[in-house]
């Protein structure tokens, strides 16, 4: 019987083989099992990379949501929720632990040693991978039923369920941009030159403790100065004090959502529920803020296994983990065929968990697949309005950028509405700079939706059509309070 396959994280673009190898051995050492307590192994029996998206076999899906249900009908979310923001924590003292390590002089088996050691941070750091994807299935909706049943009008239901649904701890996001936004008046007050030497103190000050945010997985650099200062004159004087008070108001979001949940009397049940996305919503973000700060800090190394294996990093990438420590043990450089493969697997490649087995498609074989597995993309230019999911509230007008990979992020200018599949942390000074969000993907958990609501901006997530109905320049409106896009 043909697989049914489910589209259910699009991200613009694959990514590298190394990252998804990782994942994929996460499922298969039963990490995700493990977070529910089960006795019995658990792994998707189908899961891929395949057409710059992450897919499930329907089956899985289900499973996978039902064991989500079970686990929030006995009350194990929250326990579950500790454990995984206490994993983020490991993730990052595993990291600085690599970070110290002295790589140039390292042995080639010193040098295997710790790339495993890399790899099994990595491996334990999914091991909720999919959580706050699945949870999106089903308990926001639970939550809203309640709260709709006692509030009956649909603007003022929205706007309990976002402050319900944010999350009552800062990301790491949110206290960067606090911190640049600091940075940013310092220098319009005291009328700094940006290139200075005070400002460029400032700026290194600020990169040793965020820089590692501009990364995405194995993909994007770290923040660099230039990156700082683009975002800082961005900023006008009305920008930063209407910033400084969405901060304020931010500050008070814990107790806001106390009061709603006095006011609308909601049941333990459902009180519990709203906590557990809360802290979800937290967790998805640190999820990736703490992976990025593990390449960022084992960098070193991975740059030395490339220069002893005389590959470039895109090529290390490109490679299974088992594949890297196969070329560490044999203490050479990479062979011109391998290095032939790895640049086929870069232009293009799927990725394929098939009942505990891993394979690579790439060339010929590629394309047969993409044959069997790629349907036709249906055209919706014709649509004049389309609905989504209000994730942060708000409404704006302005030409829309449709960004289809990060290299078109420059494209969005401030007053832009950034419309694309969905966002991740390389997207957020272009987010920064626009006047709203819209995503094809995405639910109340998704990143576009809790960056949004961070940056108070406007925000339709799950449109399932933006990119294909939006072309570049159109003007558009965008309601984040109905839901709706309409073009002008």
């Amino acid at each position: 019987m043909a697989i049914q396959w489910v589209d259910v994280t699009r991200r613009a673009e694959n990514h590298s083989v190394l990252v998804m190898d990782l994942a994929m051995e996460t499922m298969r050492q039963n990490k995700i099992g493990e977070a529910f307590g089960l006795s019995k192994p658990f792994a998707p029996k189908h899961y891929r990379q395949f057409a710059g998206a992450r897919w499930f076999a329907q089956e899985d899906i289900d499973q996978y949501v039902g064991l989500l249900k079970q686990a929030s009908h006995r009350g194990d979310l929250k326990r579950m929720g500790a454990a995984l923001e206490k994993r983020m924590g490991e993730t990052r003292k595993g990291a600085d632990e690599i970070a110290r390590l002295d790589v140039r002089n390292a042995s080639w088996e010193e040098l295997e040693e710790a790339f495993q050691r890399f790899c099994q941070i990595a491996i334990d750091h999914w091991f909720q991978i999919y959580h706050y994807i699945f949870l999106g299935y089903f308990l926001p909706d639970e939550v809203t039923a309640e709260v709709a049943a006692k509030v009956p009008d649909p603007e003022q239901q929205s706007a309990y369920l976002l402050t319900l649904f944010s999350s009552d701890k800062p990301t790491e996001m949110r206290e960067e941009n606090l911190a640049l936004l600091q940075l940013a008046e310092k220098i319009h007050k005291e009328k700094l030159d940006v290139h200075s030497p005070v400002v460029e103190e400032l700026i290194e000050n600020h990169l040793q403790k965020y820089a590692h945010l501009g990364r995405y997985y194995f993909r994007s650099k770290p923040y660099s100065g230039e990156n700082i200062v683009s975002r800082i004159e961005h900023l006008t004087a009305e920008d930063i004090a209407r910033k400084k008070k969405e901060f304020a108001e931010q500050r008070n979001l814990p107790q806001k959502a106390k009061e709603i949940l006095r006011e609308l009397e909601l049941s333990k049940e459902t009180t519990d529920k709203a906590y557990d996305i809360k802290q979800y919503a937290y967790c998805s973000n640190l999820g990736d803020e703490c992976y990025n700060y593990l390449v960022h800090q084992g960098a070193g190394l991975l740059q030395e296994i490339a220069r002893r294996l005389e590959c470039t990093w895109d090529e290390l990438t490109a490679m299974r983990h088992g594949e890297i420590l196969e070329a560490l043990r044999k203490k050479e450089p990479l062979s011109p065929s391998k290095k032939n493969e790895l640049r086929e697997r870069i232009k293009d490649h799927a990725i394929l968990l098939e009942h505990g087995h891993i394979s690579i498609l790439t060339g010929e074989a590629l394309k047969g697949y993409y044959a069997r597995e790629a349907k036709a993309e249906e055209k919706f230019t014709h649509l004049k309005e389309f609905k989504g999911l209000a994730a942060s509230h708000g409404k704006a007008t302005g030409q829309a950028k449709v960004i289809r990979n990060i290299k078109e992020l420059d494209k969005v200018r401030k007053g832009d509405i950034l419309v694309t599949a969905m966002t991740t942390p390389e997207f957020v000074p272009a987010m920064e700079r626009a006047a709203a969000i819209v995503t094809d993907e995405g639910g109340m958990l998704c990143h576009a939706a809790i960056v949004s609501r961070e940056l108070h901006c406007p925000c339709i997530v799950g449109t399932k059509v933006a990119t294909k109905a939006l072309k570049d320049g159109e003007r558009i409106e965008v309601d984040a309070v109905k839901g709706i896009v309409r073009k002008l």
